[in-house]
């Protein structure tokens, strides 16, 4: 132990669990937002989580991240730390698409993913199935939002390197986790 804290528990490969982001972007992006460590932490995560992970004392899940990268409007991957991983649709495309999502606009979303999920290009369709699995899990409707992240998963596995796939991977398992929640309250 030093100076009173407990060392960091290490992966098997000797890495912080979690996701390795850009924490200083994170930092300059809320304080540029004006917003505050309770505004970006929302009910769902507590504020000394989003400071922790801010300064990079740890590591966020994909489920936090998530939710911090579209309170902060801005699109998940470019928080991540791996350079050249982000989509290649249109930037301001993706970063409507997250707000509207942060703004609870489902109707919206459903209406702007159409496009995306007709795209004869496969990473577009992934993001389509991506964004409407969170605007059905939204609506609560649980078992259309696990085929959408099923089968955004599928078309991001088959992709070269991006790291969405593990997004709908982190979607898709709390989207089944309400449903085994829902399955046992019958």
């Amino acid at each position: 132990m030093i100076h009173g804290r407990r060392p960091r528990r290490r992966g098997r490969r000797g890495r912080l669990p979690g996701i390795e982001i850009n924490w200083e972007l994170l930092r300059q992006t809320r304080l540029r937002a004006g917003l505050t460590l309770a505004q970006v932490a929302g009910t769902e995560i507590s504020r000394q989580a989003v400071h922790q992970i801010e300064t990079g004392a740890t590591r966020p899940t994909w489920w936090s991240l998530s939710l911090i990268a579209a309170r902060l409007r801005l699109p998940l991957w470019r928080l991540l730390l791996r350079p050249g991983c982000g989509p290649d649709y249109d930037d301001r495309r993706g970063a409507a698409l997250e707000a509207l999502c942060y703004d609870g606009r489902w109707t919206e979303v459903v209406d702007e993913v159409q496009t995306l999920l007709e795209s004869p290009k496969p990473r577009w369709r992934a993001y389509g199935h991506l964004f409407l699995g969170r605007a059905m899990l939204a609506r609560g409707q649980v078992q259309a939002a696990l085929q959408h992240f099923g089968e955004a998963r599928k078309l991001f596995r088959d992709l070269p390197q991006d790291p969405r796939a593990a997004e709908a991977e982190g979607w898709e398992g709390y989207a089944a986790s309400l449903q085994e929640e829902e399955d046992s309250c019958w």
